[in-house]
């Protein structure tokens, strides 16, 4: 009866240990997750001063092409004018 305990015991100190290197992956992968998001988070705020700034670019195109179909309208009518 007294070696059932003892297996018993053996085995709930065999878990204990188990569970204790868990906690202790579980510690470290928490640490690199804090530094994920750190990083992530980072990453982000430069994807949006790129998307800012590309909002801008499109805008600043948008007014040229306007601006170029303008002018040729302007001119071909010019040139209708003339002839």
């Amino acid at each position: 009866m007294n070696t059932q305990f003892d297996k018993i015991e053996k085995k709930l100190e065999d878990i204990s240990k188990k569970q204790g290197e868990m906690n202790v992956t579980l510690a470290k992968q928490s640490v690199i997750l804090k530094e994920h998001v750190r990083r992530t988070n980072k990453l982000e705020d430069r994807v949006d001063d790129v998307e800012s700034w590309r909002d801008k670019a499109i805008g600043i195109i948008k007014f040229i092409v306007i601006v170029a179909i303008v002018i040729t309208a302007v001119a071909a009518i010019a040139t209708l004018l003339v002839l």
